[in-house]
């Protein structure tokens, strides 16, 4: 536009609306840069890595090869987010926890028995446990003598116990009553808390749902917009070439197609941050099977 402007077939109106259009662009991005490297620096704070680490994503924004989350409905997506969400399964073993302790609680109306059993050996084990014995009782002059184990049973008895015992606490003040009532309010608030953590769950899936077929139609629309504003670019050079068109029309054409792109981008960008709300939401996680998923970022 300068040399235009310089050889005076275009008017310095064109080169002042050019600089400031270059100025404009030149300040969004540098606020783009330092956006970029604001959210570098917070996931290093994420991961646990130090600040001052530079960090180099891989990959960029391209559009999922594969068709996931197309099928998905809403009433899979809640009973999928139901068994697997782990603040739920938290939620349903509060419930089931506060329910187990009303019943141990409840168990103090009944009575208690208990039984025991002793099996006990005493003995007196003398030093010297030589004895005489007479083999054969024909012949009276006949002895010999034997040596008893300190484990004879000769000198070890057997002593065996066995009681039962029953308590029964008839009347404690109503001790046992008021237990109950705050136990039962224990598993209420429990079962509300499930109850608001379930639909919770309903709503960030719907939400997600919502966006991800949201950022889809949008797709689909910005493609074939991507394909039209190609083709009127295409179509302005070809004019400007054969002077008919101003570079001014070409640069608004420039423009436009520069806008459809962006918003394409950001519908995939949508598309992706959707999906992992709905991962999230349903309490899944899925990794591309040709993805390393401890090398999706590299230090540098």
């Amino acid at each position: 536009t300068t040399r235009r402007v310089a050889q005076g077939v275009m008017p310095k109106f064109e080169r002042l609306t050019a600089e400031v259009e270059l100025a404009n662009l030149e300040t969004q991005l540098i606020d783009a840069e330092a956006s970029a490297a604001l959210a570098s620096d917070n996931l290093l704070l994420t991961l646990g890595l130090p600040v001052a680490d530079n960090v180099g994503l891989r990959g960029g924004l391209d559009l999922p090869s594969d068709a996931l989350f197309q099928s998905v409905l809403l009433a899979d997506a809640v009973e999928t987010a139901m068994e697997r969400r782990p603040d739920l399964t938290q939620a349903r073993l509060g419930v089931e926890l506060r329910q187990v302790d009303r019943g141990i609680t409840r168990s103090q109306y009944f009575p208690t028995i208990e039984a025991s059993a002793t099996l006990a050996y005493s003995g007196n084990v003398p030093d010297d446990r030589t004895v005489t014995l007479q083999p054969d009782q024909n012949d009276p002059f006949l002895f010999e003598s034997d040596t008893e184990g300190f484990f004879s049973d000769a000198y070890w008895q057997p002593n065996v116990s066995v009681g039962v015992s029953l308590r029964w606490n008839l009347f404690n003040g109503f001790q046992t009553t008021r237990r109950m009532q705050q136990r039962q309010i224990a598993i209420d608030q429990a079962e509300i808390a499930l109850a608001q953590a379930t639909e919770s769950a309903r709503l960030d899936v719907s939400r997600a749902l919502r966006d991800l077929r949201s950022a889809q139609q949008r797709i689909a629309e910005q493609d074939q917009n991507v394909q039209r504003a190609e083709t009127a670019y295409s179509f302005a050079e070809a004019r400007l070439e054969n002077g008919v068109a101003t570079p001014l029309q070409v640069r608004d054409a420039s423009n436009a197609l520069d806008q459809s792109r962006l918003a394409y981008l950001q519908a995939v960008h949508d598309l992706l941050i959707a999906r992992s709300n709905l991962e999230r939401a349903t309490g899944t996680l899925r990794l591309d099977a040709d993805a390393d998923p401890s090398s999706e970022f590299t230090m540098r």
